[in-house]
């Protein structure tokens, strides 16, 4: 990716026809942000100079959905601070994004963004799954880092106007054996997309089950703000709903 470009659109797919989601990285000033690309007016995990990060709703989504959809005054539904300072040669991890080898799927919104440049990342094979690490750098480029092994790579790093750098890692894992069994205190769950076209909102149990839909969970493990991308009629075999799903 070339340095001054501020947007970098990746995914992961698999030599079968299966895709993640479209995802979408981009920075604004001194400010970095994360989403699906096509939810990001919508929902978005959200970097802040302050040293404030959060993940949520945008505000004029929020407005638009009532109490009984999303409960509490909060658009944000995890919010947390990193250090505001970075000193030279660190690297702050703001988070990681699962995408399960197994859990790749049909493809959703391609065509729309079928003539935008899109970092694709060819899935493992066997039981390993890509991993990406969503950082804040104070570091120079060349990284004083091993990248671009056969097992892990850069996949862009977007400049702020303050010298640090949005950097996105990529690396092959090995694949939990159950996933259903990472479900449990989750955070927050989004389903998209849906019948209604709408992101948030109940999430109708004839829905979830449906090809070509993803699941977000998000969840801290070991401290890490973790989101596992997955395919909600690859684990559940029968009709299935989140009571509760979109409470804060």
């Amino acid at each position: 990716m070339r340095k001054k470009e501020k947007i970098c659109r990746f995914g992961v797919k698999d030599d079968h026809g299966n895709f993640s989601s479209i995802w979408r990285a981009w920075v604004n000033k001194n400010d970095a942000f994360l989403t699906i690309g096509y939810l990001a007016n919508q929902y978005k995990a959200s970097f802040h100079e302050s040293g404030e990060c959060h993940v949520g709703l945008t505000q004029e989504v929020r407005k638009s959905l009532s109490d009984l959809t999303w409960k509490g005054e909060s658009r944000h539904f995890y919010k947390w601070r990193r250090e505001k300072n970075i000193r030279k040669n660190q690297l702050i991890h703001l988070l990681d994004l699962w995408f399960p080898t197994s859990h790749l799927d049909l493809p959703i919104e391609m065509e729309s963004l079928s003539k935008k440049e899109i970092l694709w990342i060819n899935n493992p094979a066997g039981e390993r799954m890509v991993s990406v690490g969503v950082f804040l750098a104070n570091i120079e480029e060349p990284f004083g880092i091993r990248l671009n092994s056969p097992n892990s790579g850069l996949l862009c790093s977007l400049s702020l106007l303050n010298g640090y750098k949005f950097v996105l890692l990529w690396r092959y894992i090995d694949e939990p054996s159950n996933l259903i069994d990472f479900f449990p205190n989750y955070i927050h769950c989004a389903l998209h997309p849906n019948e209604n076209e709408k992101t948030f909102g109940k999430i109708d149990h004839t829905d979830i089950v449906s090809p070509g839909k993803r699941l977000l969970i998000w969840k801290i493990v070991d401290g890490l703000l973790l989101c596992i991308e997955i395919s909600p009629r690859k684990v559940f075999d029968k009709p299935h709903t989140f009571e509760n799903a979109f409470a804060t």
